[in-house]
C-alpha cells in the first residue's frame, strides 16, 4: 500500500514537472516573441505619426479656409456698415 501510494505520488510529481517544462517557452522564443512585440510597437508608433502628420496638413487646409471666410465675412460687415453710415448721412443733411 505504501508503495503504491508513493509510486502515484512520484507519478503525480513527474507528469507536472514534464508539463511545466512542456509549456514554459525558452529563451530564443522569448526573445522571438519580444521582437514581434517590438516590431509591432514600432509600426503602429509609424502610423500614428503618418496619421498625425495627415491630421495637421488637413487641419492647415480648414485653417486657411476659415480664416479667407472670416475675412470676406469682416470685409461685407465693414461694407454694410460703411453703405448704412453713408445713408444716414446723406439723411441728415437732406433734413437739415
Amino acid at each position: 500500500m505504501k508503495t503504491n501510494v508513493l509510486s502515484v505520488l512520484a507519478l503525480g510529481i513527474m507528469l507536472s514537472v514534464s508539463a511545466y517544462a512542456q509549456s514554459s517557452p525558452t529563451a530564443a522564443e522569448r526573445k522571438a516573441s519580444r521582437q514581434v512585440r517590438e516590431q509591432k510597437i514600432e509600426r503602429s508608433k509609424g502610423e500614428l505619426k503618418e496619421m498625425g502628420q495627415d491630421a495637421k496638413e488637413k487641419a492647415k487646409v480648414v485653417g486657411k479656409a476659415v480664416s479667407t471666410e472670416a475675412k470676406r465675412a469682416g470685409e461685407t460687415i465693414n461694407r454694410k456698415a460703411e453703405e448704412r453710415r453713408a445713408k444716414r448721412g446723406t439723411a441728415r443733411r437732406d433734413t437739415v
